[in-house]
């Protein structure tokens, strides 16, 4: 279980994001793989991390208001594997 939400929250903003074209290495499978948007962002406190970013890529913009959530990197012989993701944050006005 991770403490960082409890400890910055769950919501936050894009600073910069790219767009990430080319399959990563099995130890980061991603099935199926498609290109995906990876990014920092900045959570309370003035805490700012690195992770990924899922959501459409004609979205995505600096200042774009989003939240911590989770996502099925895939699904093999040795059970699911998930990981912690940031989507828009539909709560927030534009």
């Amino acid at each position: 279980k991770s403490i960082l939400p409890s400890l910055v929250g769950r919501e936050g903003v894009i600073f910069s994001y790219t767009i990430q074209r080319y399959r990563p290495p099995a130890l980061f499978a991603l099935d199926p793989w498609e290109p995906y948007a990876i990014g920092s962002v900045d959570l309370a406190g003035g805490v700012r991390v690195l992770g990924i970013i899922k959501a459409p890529f004609e979205l995505l913009n600096p200042g774009l208001a989003v939240k911590l959530s989770t996502t099925l990197l895939t699904d093999g012989d040795d059970g699911p594997v998930v990981t912690h993701v940031f989507v828009p944050d539909e709560d927030v006005r534009r």
